[in-house]
């Protein structure tokens, strides 16, 4: 880290920001909309990273193999999903718990704002989809169900301030076991599936370019320049994914602190904590949006 003040990755979502506005009564829209979009932005490139998992592992293994000098792709398959099945298997229930995350913050930013939340119908399936994931624990899994259960429940209930904060309250403590989840599961898996499939792609083009070398020098230059083209695309997909791990840990901590004052949430300096998060978070969901962009 350089002397240099990092950047915080700071997201405290609209739901968590509109949360605190409201309750304030201060009618700063603009910056509503703001973070609004900022998470719409986030939660739509979420489904790229998740599918990038299994996509990493095929392109690890199609490099190890095509260094290796096997060229008839017509066996690559099933050496594909014999390694890289298990990510394929993951996809659906990863989808599905980070959409349960999001569901929930932008419900308590509904619920804030007088507006009943909306929801979506897959969330009534959620235990099914994370067992058949086989991609998070018991308590993990319980504790994602819960915050799925509090959307479904606060469509048909009206929630006064008082109640909003004790609700926040009671839910921080599976707010901050699935944020942990995820950024274990999703992004930590997904920084060792990028070194891997980075070593494979290195073997492989310096495995071309010494064979160009030999046969075909004026081929060289081409395979050097597809090489950095994948580096880049690398540097890209670890870049947006610590992008995202960063959100989930401020929206982690910013949730906390909303807990930690659930009674005092129209306080000036709780006011203050939670604005401090609106610089940030456009240039961060940006970031990650940038490296998976919504397909």
């Amino acid at each position: 880290m350089t002397a240099r003040r990092p950047i915080r990755r700071r997201i405290a979502v609209a739901a968590l920001f509109a949360f605190a506005v409201e309750l304030l009564g201060c009618a700063n829209l603009d910056a509503v909309a703001k973070f609004a979009a900022s998470a719409q932005q986030a939660q739509a490139g979420y489904p790229a990273l998740v599918a990038d998992l299994p996509a990493s592992c095929v392109r690890r293994v199609d490099f190890k193999m095509l260094a290796g000098g096997q060229t008839d792709q017509s066996s690559f398959g099933a050496i594909e999903q014999k390694e890289c099945g298990e990510y394929a298997q993951f996809a659906p229930g990863l989808t599905a718990a980070g959409n349960t995350l999001f569901d929930y913050l932008s419900a308590l930013g509904a619920l804030a704002a007088g507006k009943p939340p909306g929801y979506r119908a897959t969330l009534s399936g959620l235990p099914g989809k994370l067992g058949a994931s086989n991609a998070f624990g018991p308590a993990q899994t319980q504790a994602f169900v819960a915050l799925a259960q509090f959307v479904l429940d606060s469509a048909t209930r009206t929630y006064r301030q008082a109640a909003l904060g004790r609700a926040i309250e009671a839910r921080n403590n599976d707010v901050q076991a699935v944020t942990a989840a995820l950024n274990s599961v999703v992004v930590s898996d997904y920084e060792n599936l990028l070194t891997l499939e980075e070593q494979e792609m290195r073997n492989y083009y310096l495995s071309a370019i010494k064979s160009g070398e030999a046969r075909q020098p004026l081929t060289v230059p081409l395979i050097e320049l597809r090489w950095s083209h994948a580096r880049a695309a690398i540097a890209r997909n670890r870049k947006g994914a610590a992008a995202f791990g960063a959100m989930l840990s401020e929206i982690a901590k910013t949730h906390g602190e909303l807990a930690a004052n659930a009674a005092n949430l129209d306080s000036r300096t709780m006011l203050e904590s939670v604005l401090q998060s609106a610089g940030e978070a456009a240039s961060m969901a940006g970031e990650f949006a940038a490296a998976f962009p919504q397909r």
